[in-house]
């Protein structure tokens, strides 16, 4: 294990609050590796775990301004694995604040496959603000949800992605209306 992860394991293992916990993914360096780092993830989980709904909700709102890898992975397990769709829902805010391409696989399967309408409209809006022409896909795809909120935020990110497209001299796919 590199010194950096055992220095965050240390951290993990010292961790009592979701403030504690915050702050000690907010040490993470911005370029730490996580291969490093595989029993941390399983550590990080199962602490994050370890609070209540509350809690976790705060903890993952307070990771939309951490921009490194560890806030980023946390996050995703959070998007694809808590039991709450409120902290789900949160998970899918703050990733579309600090998300990364390594983010959108997840993000994708969220936005067709989470239960909750939510969770679901606020995947939308992270991909409208991470995706690119290959999300257009999966969006025009929700245009079909069974929820107007979806639906509706689906428009949003098309419109979003294809603007930043033709900012960027690409020609946006033509979306369903």
């Amino acid at each position: 294990m590199s010194r950096a992860a055992k220095s965050i394991q240390h951290n993990v293992d010292n961790i009592s609050s979701g403030h504690d916990l915050v702050a000690a993914i907010r040490s993470v360096p911005s370029d730490f590796n996580l291969s490093h780092a595989i029993s941390y993830e399983r550590d990080l989980w199962a602490l994050f775990f370890s609070f209540d709904e509350c809690t976790r909700f705060s903890v993952t709102n307070s990771l939309a301004s951490v921009h490194n890898s560890v806030s980023r992975m946390l996050l995703s397990s959070v998007l694809q694995k808590d039991p709450s769709p409120l902290v789900r829902h949160e998970a899918a805010f703050a990733i579309g604040c600090v998300g990364d391409e390594a983010c959108l696989p997840v993000l994708k399967n969220s936005l067709t496959g989470d239960k909750s309408f939510l969770v679901r409209h606020e995947v939308a809006m992270a991909l409208s603000e991470l995706g690119g022409r290959d999300e257009m896909i999966v969006l025009e795809k929700g245009l079909e949800d069974k929820s107007k909120e979806v639906v509706i935020s689906c428009r949003v990110a098309i419109q979003r992605i294809s603007e930043k497209l033709e900012q960027a001299g690409e020609m946006a796919p033509s979306a369903k209306d």
